[in-house]
């Protein structure tokens, strides 16, 4: 059984093995030229000579959710086909909003100029973030103290947000 396992590569490093993320330049130009329209028109970025759009390496990892280096800023930008993706991703943005209004250490959605916080573009929808940089949780040190306190944190603000909305 364990053979099994480590040859289905179960429990071999993967890209949460590594301290940072890795990231992937985008090389689509399609794709590209798609990302650059929303940050143009929904985010007004006008300038966009600098910008560099990656993936996060790995298997596990999502593929429709991008980094975005553009000036002297950073920004994680998801990314959803269909219209039906709309109303989860206004949840998790207004969650998400909600929280770090609590206190909760969660990156920021940046609303679009139109004030939302979701973009729909040609049938697929964009929610902008401000990148954290960091690394992954290693267990070392303190970080499992301060995982349980911001843990505590969430669990208390999510709590607050549930008795909110049944107020």
């Amino acid at each position: 059984m364990e053979t099994l396992l480590i040859r289905n590569g179960l429990f071999q490093p993967n890209n949460l093995s590594r301290s940072k993320p890795e990231l992937i330049k985008v090389g689509d130009a399609r794709l590209c030229q798609e990302i650059g329209l929303v940050l143009r028109t929904a985010y007004d970025f006008l300038d966009l000579s600098t910008v560099e759009v990656s993936r996060v390496a790995g298997a596990n990892i999502v593929s429709q959710n991008f980094v975005v280096k553009l000036g002297d800023g950073n920004y994680f930008l998801k990314c959803r086909q269909g219209a039906a993706a709309k109303p989860r991703l206004v949840e998790e943005a207004e969650m998400a909003a909600q929280v770090l209004e609590r206190g909760v250490k969660v990156p920021r959605v940046i609303r679009s100029t139109s004030g939302a916080f979701v973009t729909v573009l040609n049938e697929t929808c964009w929610v902008l973030q401000v990148f954290q940089d960091g690394t992954y949780f290693s267990g070392e040190g303190r970080e499992l103290d301060s995982a349980a306190e911001q843990f505590g944190k969430l669990a208390k603000a999510a709590q607050e947000l549930v008795q909110d909305s049944s107020s």
